[in-house]
């Protein structure tokens, strides 16, 4: 059986709009946090959720980076402007994604591990 320290992931990533940040969103972050030793938030770009949902965000993006960045499960946050997790994956090379039960079983969530298995990338 491995230890705890031993199953952490080095480097996790989840992203989402995280407007109107409710108990859902921390316990996500809460959650990634315990399995990885660094975490990096991805916030949606209010263009990008305008082009993905057809609507704008009730919190503007930097507000919503700024909230989530306080958090102390949080290591560092980034704006993005792209649902393509293997483009975000270029630039972060994470070790483990993190995603809420509402996309699990979605479509461009399925397509998501497709993308990342190759890369070694654990949900």
């Amino acid at each position: 059986m491995r230890s705890r320290k031993e199953s952490v992931r080095k480097l996790g990533y989840t992203q989402g709009t995280y407007d109107m940040f409710h108990i859902g969103h921390l316990n996500l972050l809460r959650h990634a946090k315990e399995q990885c030793e660094t975490l990096i938030v991805g916030v949606n770009a209010d263009s990008l959720v305008l082009r993905y949902k057809n609507k704008i965000p009730v919190v503007n993006e930097k507000d919503r980076a700024e909230i989530i960045k306080e958090l102390r499960c949080v290591d560092d946050v980034r704006i993005c402007d792209t649902l393509e997790k293997k483009v975000i994956w270029n630039d972060l090379h994470f070790d483990a994604i993190f995603i809420g039960d509402d996309w699990k079983g979605n479509d461009r969530w399925l397509q998501t591990e497709k993308d990342l298995a190759p890369l070694g990338v654990d949900e």
